[in-house]
């Protein structure tokens, strides 16, 4: 495209390489995984025993001094995770 003067103006996607519907996306610029992206994992708790039966045993042993809430809760959920052998 030419002006009145005759100087030669750049076109669109000489100014704008990348806009429009066909962009071409230069590797390791966009998307994918990056190095130190996204959450950090957390450590896990050294005082969380999901078991029942683990949590009593630390009771028992002394490794743990519980309230009588969680003792009790331990007591009531042992049926969901340990079924009586018949």
């Amino acid at each position: 495209m030419t002006t009145l003067s005759g100087i030669r103006r750049p076109s669109r996607s000489q100014i704008f390489p990348l806009s429009g519907p066909n962009q071409v996306k230069r590797k390791g610029q966009w998307g994918g995984r990056r190095v130190g992206a996204g959450r950090k994992p957390v450590p896990p708790d050294p005082t969380t025993i999901s078991d029942p039966l683990a949590f009593l045993h630390a009771v028992a042993s002394g490794r743990i001094t519980p309230n009588k809430t969680q003792v009790m809760a331990a007591i009531g959920l042992l049926p969901y995770f340990h079924a009586r052998k018949r």
